[in-house]
C-alpha cells in the first residue's frame, strides 16, 4: 500500500513507555507500549491506557506525532490550513483523531456536510483492498460544529461513534472518534493485525460550499467510495 501506520497498544496501569516516530523504544509505568518502527510512508503511533483518549489534548495524544494529510482530494488547500492525523487502540475500541489549523470554521454545508469543515473517517475491520465497501467498512464525517455525518456504508452499522469536536479559538479545531471493535466486526484485536484505513479533511465557506479536501492517501475525492487506493492502520 501507499500508506501503512503502525499503532502501539493502549496499556493498563503497567503498560509500556511511549513511542514516536523518532522514538520507538518503551519506558515508563502507566505509558504506551512501543510500536516497531514503520518503512517507507509508515508511521509510528502510540497511546495510553483508554482514559488518556477521553478528550482531544489528553497525555495519550500528546505522546503521538501527528501524521499530515497533503494528497488534494479537489478544489485546493487554504492557505495555512494544514491538517495532521493520530490513530490509536485498545482493546475495546479504535481511536482517530484530526487536527485543523483552520479558522474561522464553517459548517454551512447543512445535509451535504462533506461542504462543511469537517473530518471524514473512513475505517474498516478488514484489509483486502478490494474496492467496494463491505459490512465491516463505514466512512463517517465530524463535522466542526459536532454533529455526527453518515457517510458510505454508516447507515448500515451496528452503532454509531459518539463524535467529539474541540475548538482552539483563532487557531482551529480538532474531530475525534471513538470506534468499538465491535462496529468493524473485529472480535479480538491484537498486535500485528491490518486494516484499511483513510481520512479526508473538507474545508467549506460560509456559503456552505466546500472550497478544497486534503486526503492522506486516497485518489482524488471518490476514496469513500473505494478501498482500493487507502493506507493501512497496522496494530502494534
Amino acid at each position: 500500500m501507499a500508506g501503512a501506520v503502525l499503532l502501539a497498544a493502549c496499556g493498563g496501569s503497567g503498560g509500556g513507555g511511549g513511542a514516536t516516530a523518532t522514538n520507538t523504544k518503551g519506558g515508563g509505568a502507566g505509558g504506551c507500549a512501543a510500536g516497531a518502527a514503520g518503512s517507507a510512508n509508515a508511521v509510528t503511533v502510540a497511546a495510553e491506557p483508554d482514559s488518556g483518549v477521553a478528550t482531544a489534548t489528553g497525555k495519550c495524544w500528546a505522546s503521538i506525532k501527528g501524521t499530515p494529510i497533503t494528497v488534494v482530494g479537489t478544489g485546493s488547500i487554504p492557505s495555512g490550513d494544514a491538517t495532521t492525523f493520530k490513530v490509536a487502540w485498545s482493546a475495546k475500541a479504535l481511536y482517530v483523531q484530526a487536527y485543523s489549523a483552520e479558522w474561522p470554521i464553517n459548517a454551512a454545508g447543512g445535509a451535504n456536510w462533506w461542504q462543511s469543515d469537517a473530518t471524514e473517517y473512513t475505517v474498516s475491520g478488514t484489509d483486502d483492498h478490494g474496492g467496494a465497501f463491505d459490512s465491516q467498512t463505514f466512512q463517517w464525517g465530524v463535522i466542526s460544529d459536532g454533529t455526527l455525518g453518515a457517510g458510505t456504508g454508516a447507515s448500515t452499522a451496528p452503532a454509531q461513534p459518539t463524535p467529539l469536536v474541540s475548538k482552539v479559538a483563532n487557531k482551529g479545531f480538532y474531530t475525534q472518534l471513538t470506534v468499538p471493535w465491535s462496529i468493524l466486526g473485529v472480535t479480538a484485536p491484537k498486535k500485528g493485525q491490518k486494516y484499511q484505513f483513510d481520512l479526508a479533511q473538507d474545508y467549506g465557506d460560509a456559503s456552505g460550499a466546500r472550497v478544497g479536501q486534503a486526503l492522506w492517501i486516497g485518489s482524488g475525492s471518490n476514496f469513500y467510495n473505494s478501498t482500493t487506493d487507502w493506507g493501512d492502520i497496522t496494530l502494534g
